[in-house]
C-alpha cells in the first residue's frame, strides 16, 4: 500500500504541473494579443515554444510510466500466481507425506523433518513475492491473488469415489487429475492401504499389496517374515530374515519357500551416511536409512536393489582399524 500512495502522489504532482503549465500558456498566448513591440512578441513566442516542449514531455513521460506500470502490474500479477501456485503444492506435498505411516523413530523424526522444511519453503517462498512486491512498489492485493491460485490448485485435483479392494467400503478421495498420478491411501473401514494410479485416459487403477508372513526356515530362528507382495510382483522373490541372516528364495505363486541359506552381513559405518541415505556396499546403490533393528539391536537395512543385507555400525572399532592397515 505504501508503493500504491507513493504512485499516486507522483501522478498528482505530474497532472498538477501539466495543468499549471497549460495556464501560464494560455495567459502567455491572451497577453501576446496585446502586446506589438517586437522584443516582447519574440519573449512571448520562445515561453510559448518552450511551454509547448514542456508539456508535450512531461504528456509523454507520464503516460509512459503509466503504461510501464501497468505492465509491470501485469508481470507482478504473473509471478504472484507461479509463486502461490508453488507455495500451495508444496503444502500439499506435506501434507501427502503426513499420510504415510513409519517404520520406526528414526524415520518418524526423518518424515518430520521434510514436513517441516516443505512448510518452511512454503512460507519462504510466499515471503519472496512480498518483498519483490515492496521493491518494485506494486499495488497487487495478496488475498486474492491468494485466492486465485488455491481455485486453480483445487481445479487439478478431483473427488473420485474409490471403492476399498478389501473390504468394499466406498470412500471419497481428493485425487490429482494429472495422468500417472499416483497416492496411497489407507481404508477408513478396514485400515489396510492400497496404491490409487490414474492412467492415460484418465480412469482410476487400483493396486493392491498383498501380504505374506511366513516362519524363517532357519529351525534356529523361528522368527517370523513379513513378505509384501507389490501388484507388479510375480514369480521367486529374495528376502531376508534380520535376527539370524537367513537369505530366503520365496516364491509368490505357490506362497511357499524354495529355498534358504545364511549370510553375514557387510558391515557399513555410521558416518557414511550422508543426508539420510547410505551406500550399499555389494551394489553401491543408494539406500533411505530407516531404524530398523533387529532382536539382538544390531540396526539392519535391507538393500532393495541386490536384495542383501548391510549392518551399520557407529563407528570404527580399532581392531578393525588395525587389520585395515596392516
Amino acid at each position: 500500500m505504501k508503493g500504491s500512495k507513493q504512485i499516486l502522489k507522483n501522478d498528482y504532482i505530474q497532472s498538477s504541473l501539466i495543468v499549471l503549465s497549460l495556464i501560464v500558456l494560455v495567459i502567455v498566448i491572451v497577453l501576446g494579443y496585446f502586446i506589438k513591440e517586437p522584443k516582447y512578441s519574440i519573449v512571448k513566442d520562445l515561453i510559448v515554444i518552450f511551454i509547448t516542449f514542456y508539456v508535450a514531455y512531461v504528456t509523454t513521460k507520464h503516460f509512459a510510466q503509466k503504461l510501464a506500470q501497468d505492465d509491470l502490474l501485469d508481470i507482478g500479477e504473473s509471478a504472484g500466481r507461479r509463486i502461490f501456485m508453488l507455495s500451495a503444492h508444496l503444502r500439499t506435498l506435506a501434507d501427502e507425506i503426513s499420510t504415510y505411516s513409519p517404520d520406526g523413530d528414526k524415520s518418524e523424526i526423518y518424515y518430520g523433518n521434510i514436513i517441516s522444511q516443505l512448510h518452511r519453503l512454503a512460507i519462504d517462498t510466499e515471503l519472496s513475492f512480498k518483498d519483490m512486491q515492496q521493491i518494485a512498489k506494486l499495488d497487487i492485493s495478496i488475498p486474492n491473488l491468494v485466492e486465485e491460485t488455491q481455485t486453480s490448485v483445487i481445479n487439478t485435483i478431483k473427488t473420485e469415489k474409490i471403492t476399498c479392494p478389501y473390504c468394499n467400503n466406498e470412500t471419497k478421495v481428493l485425487f490429482d487429475t494429472a495422468r500417472n498420478a499416483s497416492k496411497r491411501i489407507d481404508c477408513g473401514n478396514c485400515h489396510k492401504p492400497f496404491m490409487l494410479h490414474r492412467l492415460d485416459d484418465g480412469n482410476i487403477k487400483i493396486g493392491i499389496e498383498d501380504v505374506f508372513v511366513i516362519e524363517c526356515p532357519n529351525p534356529e530362528c523361528g522368527n517370523m517374515i513379513r513378505i509384501k507382495k507389490n501388484p507388479k510382483d510375480f514369480g521367486t522373490t529374495v528376502r531376508n530374515c534380520f535376527d539370524c541372516f537367513a537369505r530366503i528364495r520365496f516364491d509368490f505363486d505357490s506362497g511357499t519357500v524354495e529355498e534358504w541359506d545364511k549370510e553375514e552381513p557387510q558391515k557399513v559405518f555410521s558416518n557414511a551416511i550422508k543426508e539420510g541415505r547410505i551406500k550399499c556396499p555389494y551394489c553401491s546403490w543408494s539406500n533411505i536409512v530407516r531404524d530398523t533393528h533387529n532382536a539382538s539391536g544390531q540396526w539392519v537395512q535391507y538393500c532393495p536393489n541386490c536384495t542383501r543385507l548391510m549392518e551399520i555400525v557407529e563407528e570404527e572399532s580399532a581392531e578393525h582399524r588395525f587389520s585395515a592397515t596392516s
